[in-house]
C-alpha cells in the first residue's frame, strides 16, 4: 500500500483551490453559470484527480468541497446530490488506484467505468425524480418561456423559422404568420410545439452521448493527463534538489506516449462491427434504438482517441511543439469532431504508424 502526501507543495494546494474557487464562482454568476458548469463537468472529472497527485489528498477532497458547495448553493441539495454522485467517485478511485500502484489499462478502464456508472445514476435519479419525464419537462419549461417573454420569444422563433432551423406545418403555406409585430398565435403555439419535439429528441440523444462517449473522452483523459502532469511536476522538483522524502514518485504506471496508442489489429475489426449500430438507430425504435446509439457512441470514441493518437504521432514526426500537440487536436475537436473517428478508422486500415505487425510478427 502505497500512501499519497497530505500536500505536495504549498504552491501547487493554493492553485488547484483556487482554480476550483474560480469555477464554482462562475457557477453562482447568472451571466457565467452556463460556462462555469461547462467547464466543472468537463474537467471536474479528471482535474480532481490531477488535484490528487499534484497537491496532495487534502486540497484534493477541499477542491471536491467547494464544487459541491458551489453546486448546493445554486440548486440545494439536488445540486450537492448531483456533484457528489458525478465527482466523488473519481476522486475515491484514484485513492485507490494510487495505493496499490494500479498500472494503466487498469486506470483507463476503471476510469472509464466509474464514469458510466455514476452518469448512468444520475441519469436514472433525474427520471425517477420527473416520474421518467423528465425532457417532457425540461421541453415544457422553455414553452413556459416563450410564452411568458412574448416579445423576445416572438423573435427568435421567427428567426429560427426563416432561417430554415424550425419549419412551420404545411397548412401554414401561403398563409400569414406575422399580426403587427407579433406572430399569430396559431403561428405560435405550432412552432412552439415543432420546438419542443426537437428539444426532446435532442435531449434523448444527448444522453446516450454523455452518459457512453463522453465517459469514454473523460475516462481516457483522466487516465492519461494527471499521471503526466504529476510525473513532470515530481521529476522537475527531483532535478531542483527535492528529495524523495518530501518529493515521492508518482504512484502510477506511467501513460504510454500518446502517438503510440492503438487497438490490435484483431481488436479493430472487433470494435468496428459497432458501427453498425448507426444502421440500428435509423432503422429501428425503442431498446433496439437506444443499443445502437450505444453502440455507434463507443465505435466513434474509441477511434476519436485513435485518430487523436495519429494527428499526435504526425505532430511528433515533424517535431511540433507541445503547445501545437495540444491545440490542435483540440481545434479539430471542436470544428469537426467527427472527422476524428474517420481519421482513426483511415489508422486503422492503412496503419500508417506501422504499429500493427504482419502475420508472424510480434504486436508492438
Amino acid at each position: 500500500m502505497r500512501k499519497l502526501p497530505m500536500i505536495r507543495t504549498p504552491v501547487s494546494a493554493l492553485v488547484m483551490v483556487l482554480g476550483f474557487a474560480v469555477c464554482s464562482g462562475l457557477c453562482l454568476d447568472p451571466l457565467t453559470m452556463p460556462t462555469g458548469l461547462m467547464i466543472l463537468y468537463l474537467a471536474g472529472p479528471f482535474m480532481l484527480p490531477m488535484a490528487l497527485l499534484l497537491s496532495g489528498w487534502l486540497p484534493a477532497w477541499v477542491c471536491l468541497g467547494i464544487s459541491a458547495g458551489g453546486l448546493l448553493m445554486l440548486f440545494g441539495l439536488p445540486g450537492l446530490a448531483v456533484g457528489l454522485v458525478y465527482l466523488a467517485p473519481m476522486l475515491i478511485l484514484f485513492h485507490v488506484l494510487c495505493a496499490v500502484k494500479s498500472r494503466f489499462l487498469t486506470v483507463l478502464f476503471s476510469a472509464v467505468g466509474v464514469l458510466i456508472l455514476s452518469q448512468t445514476a444520475l441519469y436514472v435519479w433525474v427520471q425517477l425524480i420527473h416520474e421518467r419525464q423528465a425532457f417532457q419537462r425540461a421541453a415544457g419549461a422553455m414553452t413556459d418561456w416563450f410564452l411568458a417573454h412574448p416579445e423576445q420569444g416572438d423573435l427568435l422563433l421567427y428567426v429560427f423559422n426563416t432561417s430554415g432551423l424550425l419549419p412551420l406545418s404545411a397548412s401554414f403555406e401561403g398563409t400569414g404568420v406575422i399580426n403587427g409585430t407579433r406572430l399569430t398565435e396559431a403561428a405560435r403555439l405550432d412552432l412552439l410545439g415543432t420546438l419542443s419535439a426537437m428539444v426532446i429528441q435532442t435531449l434523448d440523444q444527448m444522453a446516450t452521448s454523455l452518459v457512453v462517449g463522453m465517459s469514454l473522452y473523460l475516462g481516457t483523459l483522466a487516465s492519461f493527463l494527471p499521471e503526466r502532469a504529476a510525473s513532470a511536476f515530481q521529476r522537475r522538483r527531483a532535478r531542483l534538489g527535492d528529495r524523495e522524502e518530501t518529493n515521492p514518485p508518482i504512484p502510477l504506471e506511467p501513460a504510454p506516449p500518446l502517438h503510440t496508442w492503438h487497438l490490435p489489429r484483431g481488436w479493430g475489426w472487433k470494435v468496428g462491427i459497432l458501427a453498425a449500430g448507426y444502421l440500428l438507430q435509423a432503422v429501428s425504435s425503442g431498446p433496439v434504438r437506444l443499443l445502437g446509439r450505444i453502440f455507434f457512441e463507443v465505435f466513434a470514441a474509441v477511434y476519436s482517441v485513435q485518430g487523436v493518437a495519429l494527428i499526435n504521432y504526425l505532430q511528433v514526426a515533424r517535431g511540433s511543439r507541445k503547445g501545437w500537440r495540444i491545440a490542435v487536436p483540440l481545434l479539430v475537436c471542436a470544428i469537426a469532431p467527427r472527422a476524428l473517428y474517420i481519421v482513426g478508422v483511415f489508422d486503422q486500415l492503412l496503419d500508417p504508424r506501422h504499429l500493427r505487425p504482419r502475420e508472424g510478427q510480434k504486436e508492438i
